[in-house]
């Protein structure tokens, strides 16, 4: 064979085997952490956050996208575009994001659930934009001293 013919064909080859490894990348991952503060209880008319980690192993290439949250008997704040810049170590590896707070004042005095939440962001070198959800947490609201039960606060420590 031809020492140029062969120069090409070595070179085709290597640009296979270049390609093939980029294709094998992993996908970068996108994971999502979420918990309450304080932790699960507290009285009807206080402000607890729900705090949400999102995180990469690269970077995001756009705003990650919160859902709503609704839950009935409280007053729920979104996050308001201001978010906490992470770094943390997961599995040994380096991952970097966000955290976001959402505020939840409860008006009655029960238990909550909060659902799974659906959180979607692109990661550099993505095919394309990913999801991840938090797990189910649940809290609950104890009447204040001093009101009687059943009575609907509807600003902190007001109660009628």
């Amino acid at each position: 064979m031809n020492p140029v013919a062969l120069r090409g064909l070595w070179a085709v080859a290597l640009g296979l085997m270049l390609w093939g490894w980029q294709a094998l990348a992993a996908e970068p991952q996108l994971r999502v952490q979420a918990q309450l503060q304080p932790d699960t209880s507290v009285m009807v008319g206080q402000t607890l956050q729900l705090q949400v980690d999102v995180l990469t192993n690269t970077w995001f290439t756009q705003a990650v996208t919160l859902p709503e949250l609704q839950l009935p008997g409280a007053l729920v704040l979104a996050p308001d575009g201001e978010a906490e810049h992470l770094n943390q170590t997961l599995d040994g590896q380096p991952f970097f994001g966000m955290r976001y707070r959402y505020r939840i004042t409860p008006q009655q005095a029960r238990s909550f659930q909060i659902p799974p939440l659906v959180v979607r962001a692109t990661p550099a070198q993505a095919s394309a934009e990913q999801s991840a959800q938090t797990p189910p947490l649940a809290f609950s609201a104890s009447q204040p001293p001093g009101f009687a039960p059943g009575k609907r606060c509807w600003w902190p420590m007001i109660c009628a």
